[in-house]
C-alpha cells in the first residue's frame, strides 16, 4: 500500500498520533509529513493543516533537513500567498536551518529581505544557491556551459569556469537569478561527462541527439535547435546533412510530434498518439473550442485524407456543427475553417432550411449568409490557413453564383496581399470582364491601397492588357504609396513595394514606358515626398538615374528655388542618438539574424525554388543598403541642443506663433531634420511648413496650406510671434526619447 492510501485508512485519532510520534522522531520524515498536510489541505481541514505545519516548520532544525524545510516553505506559501507575515516566517526557518554567514549571505542575495521580490521567487533563488557547490554543472545565457570551481560566502561571489572564460565570479544575487542548474541527464552535462557519445549522435544518430536537446531545453523549432547545437557541437557546414538525417528520424518516431512549419516547436509525446476509437471518444467529449481546433487541426495533418468509419464520421460531423453554432459570429474565420473541414470530409450535416431536431443539423441558410457578408467574409479570408482560402473563394463562388465575385471584388481592398491574390487569380478565370472594370474604378477613383497597388505593379502585363493604369499614373501611385503612412496589412505591402524599387528590372519595365518628361517628373516626386525616408528617396533617384543618365543632367538643369537662409544639416541630440541606436540595432540584431535566416533557408536546399532564401536575400540586400545610407546620413547630419540659435526670424530651433484667417492661433516647434512630435507641435526643418516659414519674421505674412474643411488649397496666415521653444520642448529636446 502507497503512502497516499494509507493516509486515506487511517482514522482522525491515528493519523494525529502519527504526526506527533513524526515531529519527535530524528530526523522527521518530512517528505510523508508533507502529503498529510496536503491531505488535509485538500479534505477541507484547512485550519488543522496550517498549525500542523507550523508544527513541522518548528520541528526541521538542523542544517541536515535544510531542503525538507525549504519544501515546507514551498507548500506554505502556495496557502499563504504573499505577505509580511510569511516572508517573516521564512526569514526565520531558513535562518534556523542555514546558520552563520553563510545562511545570511544565501537569504539576503535571494532577496527574503526585499519586499520588492516575491516570496515564491526569493525560496527558488535560495534552492539555487544551496544547490551550488564545488563541480556543480550549471550554464548561464551570456557565458554558457561552466562548472562551479568556489564559493566565497564573505564577499558573496561564485567563481565558474565556463567552457569561453575560466575562473569567472558572479555575485550571489546575479547568479541566484540568470544561473540554471544542469541535471544528470542534461545534454551539455552529457557533452562534459561522455564527449564521444554525444559526438557519435551527431554522425550516426541525430534524432535521437534532437531529442536528448529537447528534453533539456523543452520544446524547439527547427531554428532554436539549430542555436542550441550549432557550433558548439557540429559546424555551420553539417548542419543540412545533420537535419535532414534527424528529420527523417523523428517523421519515422510516433514519440515525436515533428510540425510542419518550421518555426513551430518540436514536442516529445509521452506514448503513441493513435488516432483509435479512444481518441475518437475523447475527442467527442471536448467541449472548448480552442482544444478542439487544434485537435482537429492535428488529425487532419497527422493522418492525411482518410476514410472515417460510421461512428469517426458521427464524432467528427458532431463536433464541427457544435463548433459552427459556438463561434457565431464572434470569429467568422473559425466558421469559414469548420465549413471547408466539413467539405473535405464530404459531411451532410448542412441542412437547408430548417434545423432538424439533430444535433449535428445546421442552417446552411442562415449560416452562409451571416458569414458571406463583406466583412465577416474579408476577416475570414484573411485568417484562415493557407491551404483553406482557395476553397473557402470556390465555396463563396458557389453559395451565390451570381452575387458572388461581386462580393469578392467588394472586400478586395479588406485583405491582405496572399489572400488578395488567391481572390484575383479566382475573378480572372472567372468574371475577368468584371474584375477588370472594377480596378480599373478604384484605380481612377484613387481608392487602391497599398496591397491591390502592390499586386498591379506586380502584374504589369494583366494591367496593360486590360488598359487599367498608363505606367506613369502607375508610377506615381506607387510612389504615393510609399509617402503614405501605413500599419499592419497595408505596412507589409508597402514593404514589399520598397522591394520591387529595390529592383532594376522592375524600374526599366515601368520607366521604359514613360516618356522623358514624366520620367523626370516621378522623380522630382520622388524627391518631393517627404513620407519616404531621406537616405530610400537618395536610393530610388540614384537607381533611376543610373538606368536613364540624362536625368541627372535635366534634373540639374533645372533653376534651384531660392532660399532665404542656407540650412545646416543638423538635428536634436535626442534625435541623432535614437537615429545611432538604430543603427547599432541594424548591425548588432537585424543583420546577424537575417544571416542566420538566410543559413536556415540555405538548409533547406534547392536555391532555385527556395522562396524563403530568395526573401532573406532580398531582406539582407534591403538591411545592407540602410546601413550604408544610415551611415552616411550621420555623418551628413550633426547634433545639436538649438541653445542660442537667432529668434529674430524663423528657422531652425525656433517657436512660431501663426494666425489663421478665421483667428485661429497655431504654434509650432521647428527644430532639426529628424526631429518631429505631434502632441507638442515639434515639426521637421525639411517639412513643407518649415520650408515655407523659413526666413520670415513676426508681422509678415504668408501663404500656407489651408486646414481641412476650409475647402481652398491655400489661406494667407499672419506670423504673430517668433521665439525659442518653451521649457516642454527643451525638456524633450534634452531627454532621451525612451519613455
Amino acid at each position: 500500500m502507497d503512502f497516499s492510501a494509507e493516509l486515506k485508512s487511517k482514522s482522525k485519532e491515528d493519523l494525529e498520533q502519527w504526526f506527533v510520534e513524526g515531529l519527535e522522531t530524528s530526523p522527521v520524515p518530512a517528505a510523508n509529513m508533507q502529503l498529510a498536510l496536503a491531505y488535509l489541505k485538500g479534505s477541507g481541514n484547512d485550519e488543522q493543516a496550517i498549525e500542523w505545519a507550523e508544527l513541522l516548520q518548528e520541528a526541521l532544525q538542523t542544517p541536515e533537513q535544510a531542503a525538507d524545510a525549504l519544501n515546507l516553505l514551498d507548500l506554505r506559501y502556495t496557502w499563504t500567498g504573499e505577505t509580511k507575515a510569511f516572508r517573516t516566517v521564512a526569514r526565520k526557518a531558513l535562518s534556523t536551518v542555514l546558520p552563520g554567514r553563510p545562511g545570511v549571505a544565501v537569504i539576503e542575495s535571494a532577496g527574503l529581505t526585499d519586499e520588492k521580490i516575491k516570496i515564491g521567487d526569493s525560496l527558488a533563488r535560495v534552492r539555487k544557491l544551496t544547490s551550488l557547490a564545488p563541480g556543480a554543472l550549471c550554464e548561464d545565457k551570456t557565458w554558457g556551459f561552466g562548472t562551479v570551481s568556489r564559493l566565497d560566502h564573505f564577499y558573496r561571489k561564485v567563481t565558474i569556469d565556463f567552457d569561453s572564460r575560466a575562473g569567472h565570479e558572479m555575485s550571489f544575487e546575479y547568479a541566484a537569478q540568470t544561473l540554471k542548474l544542469l541535471a544528470d541527464d542534461h545534454l551539455m552535462v552529457r557533452r562534459h561527462r561522455e564527449p564521444e557519445a554525444i559526438a557519435a549522435m551527431v554522425t550516426s544518430d541525430a534524432g535521437e541527439l534532437v531529442k536528448v536537446t529537447i528534453q533539456s531545453y523543452g520544446p524547439l523549432s527547427a531554428p532554436l535547435l539549430k542555436e542550441r547545437l550549432v557550433p558548439e557541437l557540429l559546424p555551420e557546414s553539417d548542419w543540412k546533412r545533420f537535419w535532414d538525417a534527424a528529420r527523417r528520424a523523428l517523421k519515422a518516431d510516433p514519440l515525436v510530434d515533428l510540425p510542419t512549419k518550421r518555426n513551430d516547436p518540436i514536442q516529445l509525446l509521452a506514448s503513441e498518439k493513435t488516432y483509435d476509437e479512444s481518441w475518437f471518444k475523447t475527442f467527442g467529449r471536448e467541449r472548448d473550442i480552442k482544444d478542439l481546433i487544434h485537435a482537429i487541426g492535428e488529425f487532419e495533418r497527422e493522418t492525411g485524407p482518410r476514410e472515417l468509419n460510421d461512428t469517426e464520421k458521427d464524432i467528427l460531423r458532431d463536433r464541427l456543427a457544435f463548433c459552427i453554432r459556438g463561434s457565431q459570429w464572434r470569429q467568422p474565420e473559425r466558421v469559414a475553417w469548420f465549413l471547408m473541414v466539413a467539405k473535405r470530409y464530404g459531411f451532410d450535416f448542412l441542412a437547408e432550411g430548417e434545423v432538424s431536431g439533430k444535433p449535428w443539423r445546421v442552417d446552411v441558410t442562415g449560416t452562409t449568409a451571416e458569414l458571406l457578408t463583406a466583412e465577416r467574409c474579408a476577416t475570414a479570408l484573411s485568417d484562415l490557413p493557407a491551404r483553406d482560402v482557395e476553397a473557402f473563394i470556390a465555396f463563396v463562388g458557389e453559395a451565390d453564383a451570381d452575387q458572388g465575385p461581386g462580393l469578392l471584388m467588394g472586400v478586395m481592398p479588406l485583405l491582405p496581399l496572399s489572400p488578395l491574390n488567391a481572390v484575383l487569380t479566382m475573378l480572372i478565370k472567372k468574371a475577368p470582364d468584371m474584375c477588370a472594370d472594377y480596378l480599373r474604378q478604384r484605380l481612377h477613383d484613387r481608392e487602391a491601397g497599398a496591397p491591390l497597388v502592390y499586386w498591379i505593379c506586380t502584374h504589369l502585363d494583366r494591367a496593360e492588357a486590360w488598359t487599367l493604369i498608363n505606367m506613369l499614373d502607375l508610377a506615381t501611385l506607387a510612389i504615393d504609396t510609399l509617402g503614405a503612412p501605413a500599419a499592419g496589412d497595408s505596412l507589409k505591402a508597402r514593404n514589399q513595394l520598397e522591394i520591387l524599387f529595390e529592383s532594376r528590372d522592375w524600374l526599366q519595365a515601368v520607366f521604359d514606358k514613360v516618356d522623358p518628361v514624366g520620367r523626370r517628373d516621378c522623380l522630382r516626386k520622388v524627391q518631393n515626398t517627404r513620407g519616404i525616408d531621406a537616405s530610400q528617396r537618395r536610393s530610388i533617384m540614384a537607381r533611376v538615374i543610373k538606368i536613364y543618365p540624362e536625368l541627372e543632367q535635366a534634373l540639374a538643369s533645372e533653376p534651384e528655388e531660392p532660399r532665404a537662409t542656407v540650412r545646416q544639416h543638423l538635428t536634436s541630440w535626442r534625435s541623432y542618438n535614437q537615429r545611432r541606436e538604430q543603427l547599432k540595432a541594424l548591425i548588432e540584431t537585424l543583420i546577424p539574424q537575417n544571416s542566420k535566416e538566410i543559413a536556415v533557408a540555405r538548409s533547406y536546399g534547392d536555391l532555385s525554388e527556395n522562396h524563403e532564401y530568395k526573401a532573406a536575400k532580398e531582406h539582407q540586400g534591403i538591411l545592407l543598403r540602410r546601413r550604408g545610407e544610415m551611415e552616411q546620413d550621420l555623418k551628413l547630419v550633426r547634433g545639436t541642443d538649438f541653445a542660442g540659435f537667432p529668434t529674430d526670424k524663423v528657422g531652425m530651433g525656433v517657436c512660431v506663433e501663426l494666425e489663421r484667417p478665421d483667428g485661429l492661433r497655431q504654434t509650432y516647434s521647428i527644430l532639426g531634420e529628424w526631429d518631429r512630435d505631434e502632441d507638442l507641435n515639434i515639426i521637421s526643418s525639411n517639412s513643407r511648413l518649415s520650408t515655407l516659414l523659413e526666413g520670415k519674421s513676426a508681422g509678415d505674412m504668408v501663404n500656407l496650406p489651408a486646414l481641412q474643411g476650409t475647402g481652398q488649397d491655400e489661406e494667407t496666415c499672419k506670423i504673430i510671434a517668433v521665439a525659442a521653444p518653451g521649457a516642454d520642448v527643451k525638456t524633450w529636446v534634452e531627454s532621451t526619447g525612451e519613455g
